[in-house]
């Protein structure tokens, strides 16, 4: 229900207020659901386990040996190693 100030202008009741409120804060945790789906499926890069270099956005197999692509293989890491003190038998 909606009522005049002495104005003209509309006042929304307390219920109303309340109700629109529930309504903006259900829609904007939707819209950050979603947005989280979508920035989450554009981040998982596929893999083949045979040929590394194949990194596809998305599920399959490779197009080189057409083994079935994984998700979450983890980067080959290098270590740094300092040989300065290492004597040499030859």
């Amino acid at each position: 229900m909606r009522l005049r100030t002495s104005g003209g202008h509309d006042r929304s009741t307390a219920k109303e207020v309340k109700s629109r409120m529930k309504l903006i804060s259900l829609s904007l945790f939707l819209a950050i659901a979603v947005l989280a789906i979508v920035v989450r499926a554009q981040d998982v890069v596929y893999q083949c386990p045979m040929d590394p270099d194949i990194r596809p956005n998305k599920e399959g197999v490779c197009s080189r040996c057409g083994m079935k692509l994984r998700a979450g293989i983890p980067e080959p890491v290098e270590f740094p190693m300092d040989l300065g003190g290492v004597k040499s038998f030859v």
